[in-house]
């Protein structure tokens, strides 16, 4: 008899204001319901917010790039400003999360 494990998946949210965070738990309620293993992965703030309603979930902390608004100047300016910074930090974590994908063989 061959058994089909559940599906492995990582959910994983900028860290540009908890929008993003929370616009992913639909997502990771389908996923659950679904009867997959989810592993939740994110800032420290994106996965406080999961936390509140996901508590059995695993965690892996990725080290996302805050990006900073000015609240004197235009948000796009600020941003633009941080560019460099975000690039190698986005770059960082992706490269973290493919090797977690790798080793964990997630789905």
């Amino acid at each position: 008899m061959h058994l089909k494990r559940k599906p492995v998946v990582i959910i994983s949210a900028l860290s540009w204001g908890l929008g993003h965070a929370a616009r992913c738990i639909p997502v990771i309620n389908e996923f659950v319901q679904f009867g997959a293993e989810v592993i939740l992965f994110g800032s420290d703030e994106v996965l406080a917010r999961w936390e509140q309603n996901f508590p059995e979930l695993e965690q892996i902390r990725s080290n996302d790039y805050e990006v900073r608004y000015h609240k004197d100047h235009s948000a796009w300016l600020k941003v633009v400003t941080q560019l460099t910074s975000i690039k190698k930090s986005e770059q960082q974590a992706y490269a973290h999360l493919q090797s977690i994908v790798k080793n964990r063989h997630i789905d």
